[in-house]
């Protein structure tokens, strides 16, 4: 094989390979295979193949859809991390307020024990006079 021919073999591939045509249909099924005594049969309303052009429109509706749900995953996500954030600051409060409930009920009971002392200390004065 010389230069040149190589060389022609390399554009023949070269074009064959980004020459764009419309894609052949496909072979007709052999049904032989499948058990069937006939040895080969076209099936041009099989449900199983799609023509191109409907594959086409499947990949773009199945490509929107699917950013269509990346669209509602960001919005959910964004949502989400509000929401972490506000429950986070919701939970600080909430134990500032159970500890400020907490010193309030020491307090009661201290108060509530003042109170007895000075009730008790008021009986015997009253009793006294």
């Amino acid at each position: 094989m010389t230069d040149v021919s190589s060389s022609k073999e390399e554009d023949i591939v070269t074009i064959a390979l980004t020459h764009e045509e419309s894609p052949l249909p496909h072979p007709p099924i052999c049904l032989m295979a499948k058990g069937n005594t006939k040895v080969c049969e076209e099936d041009n309303g099989s449900d199983d193949e799609l023509d191109p052009n409907e594959f086409a429109n499947l990949i773009n509706e199945y490509t929107s859809l699917i950013k269509r749900e990346k669209g509602k995953v960001k919005i959910l996500e964004s949502t989400h991390a509000k929401l972490e954030l506000a429950h986070s600051d919701m939970l600080v409060k909430y134990n500032d307020l159970l500890e400020k409930h907490n010193e309030s009920l020491v307090l009661a009971k201290q108060v509530e024990e003042s109170h007895k002392k000075l009730k008790q200390e008021h009986m015997k004065l009253a009793h006294k006079y």
